[in-house]
C-alpha cells in the first residue's frame, strides 16, 4: 500500500499550472463557493478574531482563492472590467492585482475558503470586501476535475 499519492499531486498540479490566467482582486460578494461544506459559524467566528489581531492577509499567497472562469465567463468578465487577458497576468502600478468586476449576475465559481470570506465580511469595510483570486481558464470538463478534486482532499478552508 502506498502512502504517498505524488502521481495524483504531479498530474493535479501540472493541470493547475497549465490552467492558470492570472492573480485577480474580486469583490466577496461575487464569489460563488463550491457546495462542498456547509459554513460552520463558529469557524467563521475564529476567523474574525484572528483577523482583527493578525489582519487578512488578503495578498498572502497562501490565502488565494481558486476560482475557475471557462471562456464565455471570462470574455464576460474582461468585458465588464475593461481589462484584457494579458492585464490579469501583470499587477497594477501599486503592485495589486487587478479588481475585476463581474458582468451582472456572473459569480466566480470557487474551490474553497468560504469561511475565509464570511469572517472578511465581518472584519473588512464596506469598499473594501474583495479577495484576493487565482483564476483559471477551464473547460467544463476541466471544471468538474477541479471540482472532483478539491471535494476528494476535503481542503475547504
Amino acid at each position: 500500500m502506498s502512502l504517498s499519492n505524488d502521481d495524483n499531486d504531479l498530474k493535479s498540479n501540472k493541470f493547475l499550472v497549465e490552467h492558470e490566467i492570472g492573480i485577480i482582486r474580486a469583490s466577496i460578494s461575487e464569489l460563488r463557493f463550491f457546495e462542498g461544506r456547509e459554513i460552520d459559524t463558529s469557524i467563521v467566528e475564529r476567523l474574525a478574531v484572528v483577523f482583527s489581531v493578525d489582519r487578512c492577509r488578503r495578498y498572502d499567497p497562501d490565502h488565494y482563492i481558486p476560482a475557475v472562469v471557462n471562456h464565455t465567463d471570462l470574455r464576460k468578465l474582461l468585458t465588464a472590467s475593461n481589462l484584457s487577458q494579458r492585464e490579469l497576468l501583470r499587477p497594477m502600478k501599486d503592485g495589486s492585482p487587478c479588481l475585476v468586476k463581474t458582468h451582472k449576475s456572473q459569480t466566480l465559481l470557487c474551490m474553497y475558503r468560504g469561511h475565509r470570506t464570511q469572517a472578511a465580511l465581518r472584519f473588512l469595510p464596506k469598499g473594501q470586501r474583495w479577495w484576493t483570486i487565482r483564476l483559471f481558464l477551464v473547460n467544463d470538463n476541466g471544471k468538474q476535475i477541479l471540482l472532483r478534486d478539491c471535494k476528494a482532499d476535503g481542503n475547504q478552508r
